[in-house]
């Protein structure tokens, strides 16, 4: 609801002219806004385009998947680290509702800086690619969560998200090296149990039962 309410507040200021917003759908108000981004600095623009591109996906708007590969070609002139990080996880985890298997595999790869910035967008990304017709190897869920493990935080929280999906669906063995992954990444990070401690104490109470 936040992320609706910051749309439409975001087109009030930055659209020029005034339209009934309850006249217009939801993809008409998004599509009004991006319009009226084009106006604005790039520096600005892309902090619009993070914002607008989640909404895109989840409304299913016809150019979110444009939309995306804007922001993540955005992304790359971004100067600050963290920020171009978090630019890339918002268009990875939009990426992720059409693509789920494409991006676990993306996820394999993002580069170490600011890593944890990825941890938000997993849970988004591990459950589209546990979606039905979405054919993603074992090996490529481990592989990113691992990965993730190892750059930054375990992502204990999108682990647990689909472990619930994977036993039900008989994929106890999948589900069960996803928490000795998580095991192995907490007890080599002693450093950031404090930070970690609720997520992965949440995740082992899930195998439990």
């Amino acid at each position: 609801m936040k992320r609706w309410l910051c749309a439409f507040g975001l087109l009030a200021v930055i659209a020029s002219g005034r339209s009934a917003a309850a006249e217009l759908s939801v993809v008409q108000l998004l599509t009004r806004a991006y319009a009226a981004s084009a106006s604005l600095p790039p520096t600005r623009r892309i902090s619009v385009l993070a914002e607008l591109v989640p909404l895109a996906s989840q409304a299913k708007a016809p150019d979110s998947a444009a939309w995306t590969d804007e922001l993540d070609r955005l992304a790359v002139n971004e100067t600050d680290e963290c920020k171009r990080a978090s630019y890339k996880a918002v268009a990875l985890a939009a990426f992720a509702a059409t693509h789920g298997g494409l991006a676990i595999q993306r996820l394999s790869l993002v580069p170490a800086g600011c890593a944890d910035a990825f941890l938000f967008a997993a849970g988004t990304i591990f459950e589209a690619a546990m979606r039905k017709g979405n054919a993603v190897p074992p090996d490529a869920l481990v592989s990113a969560a691992t990965h993730l493990g190892q750059i930054g935080d375990y992502p204990y929280r999108a682990v647990d998200l689909i472990f619930k999906n994977l036993v039900d669906h008989g994929d106890k063995e999948l589900a069960d090296r996803l928490i000795l992954n998580g095991i192995v990444a907490y007890e080599n990070k002693p450093a950031l149990r404090w930070a970690i401690n609720d997520a992965f104490v949440d995740l082992l109470s899930a195998a439990k039962h």
